[in-house]
């Protein structure tokens, strides 16, 4: 059985040879203490609150409140997100996929490649919306960056 090739991070791999390419895949935005892995954020950093709508799959159209807080560059660091009752499986999915995004963006994924991944559905030959709740909340997130 032939072994793979290298690991893309200057180590051998497991066919011995050593790859050349430093393992380096931080956006280049990202803040550099990402190098390490997550950074805890300081307990005061710029936020701002906003509506993010979401159109579901039956047409019905849900608002839902964010709140985003950014590293002092201007990049978002975190979100959060208000809507649902409280308890509703709808809320424990918001609040889950919250902690996903922001430990995503606290690791140097910045927002476009996040959106980039996940589900569109079309509104015509040239638009789309997102999927899912999750897609609106870092389309907003995308905006925001780009503000």
């Amino acid at each position: 059985m032939k072994d793979g090739p290298s690991c893309g991070d200057g180590s051998p791999g497991r066919d011995g040879e050593e790859n050349s390419k430093p393992n380096d895949s931080r956006p280049p935005h990202a803040p550099q203490h990402l190098d390490q892995g997550r950074e805890r954020l300081p307990n005061r950093r710029p936020s701002v609150m906003r509506a993010v709508h979401w159109r579901g799959p039956d047409g019905a159209e849900t608002e839902y409140q964010i709140g985003i807080g950014f590293y002092a560059n201007g990049h978002p660091a975190e979100v959060f997100a208000d809507g649902p009752k409280v308890g509703s499986a709808m809320r424990l999915l918001l609040e889950d996929g919250c902690v996903i995004i922001s430990l995503a963006l606290q690791h140097g994924v910045p927002p476009a490649a996040l959106a980039h991944s996940l589900g569109r559905l079309p509104i015509d030959d040239v638009e789309s919306r997102p999927a899912s709740v999750i897609g609106a909340i870092i389309e907003a997130l995308v905006e925001e960056e780009a503000a």
